[in-house]
């Protein structure tokens, strides 16, 4: 399959779309026929070397939205066909506040979005929302998950508050809005 594949840092330009093995789904995965996925500023952070816990290689990309193509062993919940959005982090742990050591997101540590498939737990999945397109779900949930979580975790924000956002512009900033 094709992705966008990183060997070693070096800046974005050390990137390259290149065939990689096609995944196969483990006992409680699905595989995902991915039909958008998104760059964020993350992927320039870790092909410039800078971002924490790296290892390469890896496919890059942490947001993504598909089809359920292939089911693993033990799955249920999803069936091929199904239309999702992929939720892009593994192992949060129980604390809603904040994420385990083991904690990781698609894309680094975890075999990223930018490609034609990508293999994630069931548990990863979530209906895409007939009303969004296929590029509006898959660019949503990095930036909408960090802020959501700042907002309501981090920030502890109730109703009736003022809360002044800066950087409207950027992702977070403006799901937070």
């Amino acid at each position: 399959m094709k992705a966008l594949y990183l060997e070693e840092t070096g800046g974005p330009e050390s990137a390259r779309v290149t065939d990689v093995e096609t995944p196969m789904p483990q006992a409680g995965e699905v595989r995902i026929a991915v039909k958008a996925a998104s760059l964020n500023h993350r992927e320039i952070f870790i092909t410039n070397g800078q971002y924490p816990g790296m290892t390469v290689p890896t496919t890059l990309g942490c947001d993504g939205a598909g089809v359920v193509d292939m089911i693993g062993e033990g799955v249920t919940g999803a069936k091929v066909g199904d239309e999702v959005v992929l939720y892009p982090a593994r192992n949060w742990g129980p604390n809603r506040h904040a994420p385990a050591a083991d904690f990781g997101l698609l894309g680094m540590p975890f075999p990223g979005t930018i490609a034609e498939y990508v293999c994630v737990p069931v548990d990863n999945l979530a209906p895409k929302p007939a009303f969004m397109s296929f590029e509006e779900a898959g660019a949503m949930p990095l930036t909408a998950l960090t802020s959501w979580r700042a907002l309501m975790f981090k920030g502890q924000l109730k109703p009736g508050e003022t809360l002044l956002i800066s950087g409207i512009g950027g992702g977070v900033a403006t799901f937070g809005l």
